[in-house]
């Protein structure tokens, strides 16, 4: 097997070819990889081998250059999970080699996927999470295997008059965005440049391959979130909410809008996303929406040591105790200056 590197953007049908696959999923899209590299100058550097002209495998991957952090190969940079379009362990191993040729030669110091545990399994694990994603049909079925918790906390957001408004305007992002900055400071966590944001409404969500939703008050925004598709699948990538009005339950709005919204439109699967395992809460609410559960694993090969990292990364609670304390503009600058050296 011949394995060559190259850019998903030479291939006119890329999204078709993947949407094939068993594994594929909106990370594995050409727009996510031109948001990436657009907002960050991230250098897509996709391993592939070809049957007839056309990709039989692959593992995308960013070339991620920081004079802060490195240099390193991610699969993908700022994406829940991208599992490799492999079939089999050989196959994957032929790959493997051919990845971390080209990371020495290119200097990176660690490559990291995020996904693959069954191509990884004899390997340690660098980062454990869970993914909850909920198997689409008729809405109505939907609503009757939510926890009855679930069903309440809907209908009180109905009740008290919270309206779901769908849209993919820029102006649609900049709303979710400002409300976005204030729950990313509530956790701690500066915030994606706006860039960011633009260019994802740019080349995907102004494409229809994205839907922004907001639970409107009166006239306030109390939540929203972004969710990005491709073929059949769907995932909340982005949830914001006013903390104000959560009593509102808004949050609990919007998730069911959206998952009628991709119900009624053909979709079969909608991704709720990540979740790390301390965050029990969290992973409480996404199981009310019947979804099923499944392990994530991160692996991360260190190209010096030719070993895999053994390890859990989680976030610090120190720094996010200190960030919380930091006033919203200075908090958005450190996010616009930093994050293309974390991805």
């Amino acid at each position: 097997m011949i394995v060559e590197t190259g850019d998903p953007s030479a291939f006119p049908n890329w999204n078709e070819m993947i949407a094939a696959t068993d594994s594929y999923s909106f990370f594995h899209s050409v727009e996510w990889a031109d948001v990436l590299q657009s907002s960050y100058g991230y250098q897509p550097t996709y391993f592939f081998s070809f049957e007839e002209g056309k990709p039989l495998a692959c593992i995308p991957m960013m070339a991620v250059c920081s004079r802060i952090t490195g240099k390193r190969g991610v699969s993908m940079p700022f994406s829940d999970y991208c599992d490799p379009l492999i079939t089999g362990k050989n196959q994957f191993n032929v790959f493997f080699k051919r990845i971390v040729a080209t990371a020495r030669s290119l200097g990176w110091k660690y490559i990291e996927i995020r996904g693959g545990q069954d191509c990884l399994s004899d390997a340690p694990v660098f980062r454990l999470s869970y993914l909850h994603h909920v198997k689409l049909g008729d809405h109505r079925l939907l609503f009757k295997n939510l926890r009855e918790s679930t069903k309440r906390n809907i209908r009180k957001a109905e009740k008290e008059g919270v309206v779901i408004e769908q849209s993919n305007s820029l102006e649609a992002v900049k709303a979710f965005y400002r409300l976005n900055c204030r729950t990313r400071k509530e956790h701690g966590i500066p915030p994606q440049p706006f860039l960011f944001f633009e260019r994802l409404h740019e080349k995907v969500i102004a494409q229809d391959k994205g839907l922004v939703l907001l639970a409107r008050y009166g006239n306030r925004t109390v939540a929203g979130a972004i969710c990005l598709h491709i073929g059949k699948r769907a995932i909340y990538k982005y949830g914001a909410s006013d903390r104000l009005f959560r009593f509102l339950r808004p949050n609990n709005g919007v998730i069911w809008e959206a998952l009628k919204w991709y119900s009624d439109n053909g979709f079969e699967d909608f991704s709720l996303g990540i979740t790390e395992p301390q965050h029990q809460g969290l992973m409480q609410f996404k199981r009310g929406w019947g979804a099923q559960e499944k392990s994530i694993c991160y692996y991360r090969y260190i190209v010096d040591k030719q070993a895999f990292q053994e390890g859990q990364r989680y976030a610090n609670s120190l720094w996010n105790n200190i960030a919380k304390k930091i006033p919203g503009p200075f908090l958005n600058a450190l996010g616009f200056i930093f994050y293309r050296h974390v991805g």
